[in-house]
């Protein structure tokens, strides 16, 4: 569902809000979020956004949830759930 305000919002309110959500988002699925180049040695460089989720694991050391790494698209506006 778009952001739709019903109250007039300042730039500043509207990346605090957007923040406070990526950081619950972020803390939701104990994940990191890194941005850096795609590392090619030719041509131009290009913005890569990392998402890294730790392994998780019982008390018995048993895994609960296996260790992922994956890039974000380059384009992602929130409408279109296909991946």
């Amino acid at each position: 569902m778009p952001y739709e305000p019903t109250v007039p919002v300042t730039a500043d309110q509207r990346q605090d809000a957007f923040m406070a959500d990526l950081r619950g988002l972020l803390r939701k699925h104990g994940a990191e979020l890194h941005v850096t180049d795609d590392r090619r040695e030719y041509g131009m460089r290009s913005g890569v956004c990392q998402i890294t989720l730790d392994e998780r694991y019982d008390t018995d050391g048993h895994t609960l949830a296996e260790f992922t790494e994956f890039e974000l698209l380059s384009f992602m506006d929130g409408c279109d759930d296909e991946s």
